[in-house]
């Protein structure tokens, strides 16, 4: 995927979403699982083609992110990844390329 595709306002967008999304789960932090929610919100076909390419399953995607956060409510991202699928990480590299591009990000 072509992040120059990818305009400030659209990132901004996609930040401030992930957010949102963070704390309504009780993250402190917006972690590449949040990110990635955001971005499937306004670029749903770009992000099913990745999915596709990787050869998974969106509500699959969606189903072992999450229940790896309730099953691991305590655990860092790193943590929290060893216990994903290939396919999952695999997937999460989107959110991670964005999140390498914006910065690190912290709730006060």
């Amino acid at each position: 995927m072509d992040f120059s595709q990818f305009r400030n306002r659209d990132i901004t967008r996609i930040i401030e979403d992930a957010a949102t999304i963070s704390r309504d789960i009780g993250l402190r932090e917006i972690e590449p699982v949040a990110m990635l929610v955001a971005l499937n919100q306004h670029y749903t076909d770009e992000l099913a083609r990745y999915f596709n390419l990787c050869g998974i399953e969106c509500n699959e995607f969606y189903s072992e992110v999450f229940n790896t956060i309730d099953l691991y409510p305590h655990s860092n991202q790193q943590q929290r990844a060893l216990k994903l699928s290939t396919a999952t990480v695999n997937a999460l590299y989107i959110a991670l390329e964005i999140e390498r591009n914006v910065g690190e990000m912290s709730f006060p």
